[in-house]
């Protein structure tokens, strides 16, 4: 028999979800105010194969609304099946706006797959390319 507790314990899992942050990065300039490093913002939709009843049924529709190239499926197929470390897998990166709307819109319709912002470095008085 379950204690009033562990239905409240199991109904707070159902409401919290812990999802880290990472801060962002601030700006470097030279003494003359010239911006020598800057942050930009990419936007990956990612799957986590767990809680994804049909994982083919589910990037078929994410393909009506997410254009999704077979070097995309090819990707994450490998993905999925060479690595066990992670709980989501990108499918698709570099995401234009429309995108992240047309998604955003029917986030409804597909548990177990959301949109993350990556945050990356970029240099723009470099000479060699920052990695």
């Amino acid at each position: 028999m379950c204690a009033q507790s562990d239905f409240s314990t199991l109904a707070d899992k159902n409401r919290i979800s812990i999802v880290p942050i990472v801060p962002n990065r601030g700006l470097i300039q030279d003494r003359n105010g010239v911006v020598l490093a800057q942050n930009y913002s990419r936007y990956t939709l990612e799957i986590s194969p767990a809680n994804v009843a049909d994982l083919e049924a589910t990037i078929n529709a994410l393909a009506t609304l997410v254009d999704i190239q077979p070097r995309d499926r090819k990707r994450f197929k490998k993905l999925l099946t060479e690595s066990h470390t992670s709980n989501s897998y990108p499918i698709r990166s570099r995401l234009n706006d429309a995108e992240v709307a047309r998604f955003a819109s029917q986030r409804f319709r597909f548990p177990g797959v959301e949109i993350k912002a990556r945050l990356f470095r970029e240099y723009p008085t470099a000479t060699e390319p920052h990695i």
